[in-house]
């Protein structure tokens, strides 16, 4: 059976993020990459940890191709936050040029016109990393709805 080395990155430096740190470590593994909100909290991790590479923000882990696995480490009530986040990364493109590849006998995109539109998707996401939890949702709990 083929040993296969999969990147594991790490959106968090909390008590949850030393620990799978650590376990890694423990099973002679390493983490990839790391980020966090708080950049010299990041920096302070990955020299703990022997992490070469930190992000500035979370859509650099999240549209970096040579990250595998990314594990949110974020307190729970953030968790949804950044998940819409990495999904929504590049899965329009994927799933629209999939789909139209079907009907058309011709590549819908061109390359350059992928990259400005993921470049203006981007630049209308920017203010998501800087945005802090909301209250309500500090003051009283609730259930996780996924029917929107």
């Amino acid at each position: 059976m083929k040993n296969i080395k999969y990147n594991w990155a790490t959106y968090g430096c909390g008590v949850i993020g030393n620990q799978l740190a650590q376990a890694m470590q423990a099973l002679g593994g390493s983490l990839y990459s790391v980020g966090n909100r708080t950049h010299s909290k990041a920096v302070e991790f990955a020299q703990k940890y022997g992490i070469s590479k930190v992000y500035d923000k979370p859509e650099e882990m999240f549209t970096d191709e040579n990250v595998d696995i990314i594990y949110i480490t974020t307190p729970h009530n953030t968790h949804y936050k950044y998940m819409k986040m990495a999904l929504s990364a590049d899965f329009g493109d994927v799933f629209s040029v999939m789909i139209a590849s079907i009907f058309l006998p011709f590549l819908p995109l061109l390359p350059i016109q992928m990259l400005i539109q993921d470049f203006l998707y981007d630049i209308s996401q920017i203010a998501i990393p800087y945005d802090d939890v909301d209250k309500e949702f500090i003051e009283k709990p609730r259930k996780w709805n996924t029917k929107g």
